[in-house]
């Protein structure tokens, strides 16, 4: 990539950043949200401890009679930004995927917009617009979307690239 490249994602980085400070300094506290506190929390817990003891996760004896860990969905323990919580610890991990979330989403939207013939600083505020809409309704747990909504962005950038390679 070139160095117009690398100066081209400081934007979306940079803004991501700002919306994740925004949604910790919220009244409602981001790591209080009630699936973030009562599940996911847990989860990624589980899952730094077993694997900085050297163990692999595969069974979870605290969900009803037990079930598999490793391979649970809701776990998401193979959903590699979730391996964040293993070197910076579950809240900084958790922030972090959130973070990171945020700029490819922002990035996202922005690259779409530009495959859609929108002026790059339109597509860019567009993206903008979208993340910060989605962060002002409060925290994720608070008002849950349909989940197509999410990869919105990436199956219509597809679809336009199949439709109009090159």
């Amino acid at each position: 990539m070139s160095p117009a490249g690398y100066r081209r994602l400081l934007v979306p980085l940079g803004a991501a950043a700002l919306i994740t400070g925004l949604l910790v300094l919220q009244p409602v506290k981001l790591m209080e949200a009630y699936d973030l506190a009562r599940m996911h929390e847990c989860y990624k817990s589980d899952l730094r401890a077993a694997i900085l003891a050297g163990e692999m996760p595969w069974w979870n004896p605290y969900t009803a009679l037990g079930r598999p860990f490793l391979a649970d969905a809701e776990t998401a323990s193979l959903y590699p930004p979730n391996w964040l919580v293993i070197p910076f610890g579950v809240t900084s991990g958790i922030l972090l995927m959130i973070w990171l979330h945020l700029a490819l989403a922002i990035e996202g939207v922005r690259q779409l917009g530009v495959r859609l013939g929108i002026s790059p600083v339109f597509a860019l505020l567009a993206g903008l617009f979208l993340r910060l809409v989605r962060c002002a309704a409060g925290p994720p747990a608070s008002r849950p979307a349909p989940g197509f909504l999410r990869h919105l962005p990436v199956a219509l950038g597809v679809g336009i690239g199949l439709a109009h390679p090159g």
